[in-house]
């Protein structure tokens, strides 16, 4: 919110204010870290603007200020480094101080001309805590005429964290009892669609949707466990229903606040919005979400609200009654990354796409990953290039990734690898695989062990 020293000029602001306040249940972050050591709400942070913020800064680190700097990568991003050089700053300034630097963009999401970028751009940099707890902080800004960032800088924010991941499968396939029996996840919640079952399972924060092509009696509960509510719906919910000749990941939901807003937002940068913001509700409350296709293959984002939902999963899904598992006390288990398979020379369409959508940022994997190459795997025969990119749970804090995802490619003239034959079977790029983040990988080891074995006997 704003105010205005002359209500004749009210686009000229004297004094803007910004409210933070963080999502129900998501790991701690910044603003509660505040909130807790501060004992309420209060002033986080101020930010004060220059017209040179590469002195100022200069002249505050020699004084003894310290300031937060982003990973070595932000620089030499293939298209942080082209922005960077097209609006004339110097790199080595920038990453020696660790500035921020973003241009504005147009109603395309795409880069603005060079000779707009010259006067179209901000630059940011964030100051540690003043105390020594961490309840205030400042910022430096320098705002070169940048009238359409500020649309751009909060789409790097709108993404909280990831929800969960949904395959479409088709009947007669195992991955509902593979989940259960192999990886130890548990169905929690189900829903019955025509001719289609969506089965939510869960371990730890992971969660699976799985969209499965079945028919009601092949299910390994009976009717009788699923409320009469269960069964009203003819499509599927929070996602489409894809025809898709193999099974396949196909679906990534992630969850924001404004559903309606960075739709339109998307929608306004060219992307294809296939499901538009919809309402589903139940005596738990009622959530907002939408579906919007992504650049890579057969793959979309449900953008899900459930801020206003108390619910054990999500409205039209009925609970599962499950026996209780002897696993261990707080098991730590997410999704660490999320790995693209990418037809060759694709990859910096899609990290262009992500950074324009989402405000996804190219991060280095290996100290052998080049800014514009990526990290190339070399064997005999055989040859991958990797690059990644992750978003942030936090704009004010940049650098703590929620997700990340990893785009795989094969070099030229290779002989075919598992990339190629991702691409051939699944007639397109998308989601090849999962990994699963925990803090006691042999305690999964052991504990998946024995139904492995069991299936192979």
């Amino acid at each position: 919110m704003q105010c205005s020293v002359d209500r004749l000029s009210p686009f000229e602001p004297d004094c803007k204010f910004v409210l933070a306040e963080s999502l129900p249940r998501q790991r701690m972050g910044q603003v509660d870290t505040f909130l807790q050591q501060h004992e309420r709400a209060g002033i986080q942070h101020v930010a004060l603007y220059t017209t040179d913020i590469v002195s100022a800064a200069a002249a505050m680190a020699k004084s003894g200020v310290g300031f937060f700097k982003p990973p070595i990568s932000y620089y030499y991003e293939k298209s942080k480094e082209k922005e960077i050089q097209q609006v004339g700053q110097d790199l080595q300034l920038l990453k020696d101080y660790g500035i921020l630097l973003d241009a504005t963009v147009d109603d395309k999401g795409r880069d603005t001309s060079p000779s707009l970028l010259e006067e179209q751009y901000l630059m940011q940099i964030f100051t540690k805590p003043l105390f020594t707890e961490e309840t205030f902080f400042t910022e430096l800004t320098e705002c070169r005429g940048a009238v359409g960032f500020a649309t751009n800088f909060i789409m790097s924010a709108v993404l909280k964290q990831l929800c969960y991941i949904g395959f479409h499968v088709l009947q007669g396939q195992q991955l509902a009892s593979h989940l259960v029996q192999r990886f130890g996840f548990e169905l929690f919640a189900v829903r019955e669609a025509e001719r289609k079952t969506q089965q939510a399972f869960r371990r730890g924060d992971a969660i699976f949707v799985v969209n499965e092509e079945r028919e009601l009696t092949e299910k390994n509960f009976s009717p009788s466990d699923l409320p009469s509510d269960c069964c009203k719906h003819k499509g599927i919910l929070y996602d489409v229903n894809l025809q898709y000749r193999v099974s396949t990941a196909s679906n990534i939901c992630f969850e924001v606040v404004d559903v309606p807003g960075i739709s339109q937002n998307l929608q306004e940068k060219g992307c294809k919005i296939l499901i538009p913001p919809t309402t589903e509700a139940d005596e738990n409350g009622f959530v907002t979400y939408s579906v919007v296709r992504s650049i890579v293959g057969n793959v979309s984002h449900t953008l899900l609200d459930r801020s206003q939902y108390s619910g054990p999963f999500l409205p039209g899904f009925c609970e599962v009654e499950v026996a209780p598992k002897k696993l261990q006390e707080k098991e730590t288990v997410y999704f660490d990354h999320i790995t693209y398979a990418c037809p060759q020379g694709s990859s910096q369409a899609v990290l262009d796409w992500y950074k324009n959508c989402f405000g996804f940022q190219r991060f280095f994997i290996h100290h052998q990953d080049d800014a514009a190459e990526g990290f190339q795997i070399q064997g005999e025969d055989m040859g991958l290039r990797l690059t990644a990119m992750q978003c942030s749970v936090d704009h004010l804090s940049p650098f703590k990734p929620d997700c990340k995802f990893v785009l795989a490619e094969s070099l030229p003239r290779q002989r075919m690898g598992q990339v190629d034959t991702f691409l051939q079977q699944h007639e397109g790029a998308g989601i090849q695989h999962v990994a699963l983040y925990t803090t006691d990988i042999d305690y999964m080891d052991q504990q998946q062990r024995p139904t492995l074995l069991e299936s192979e006997a």
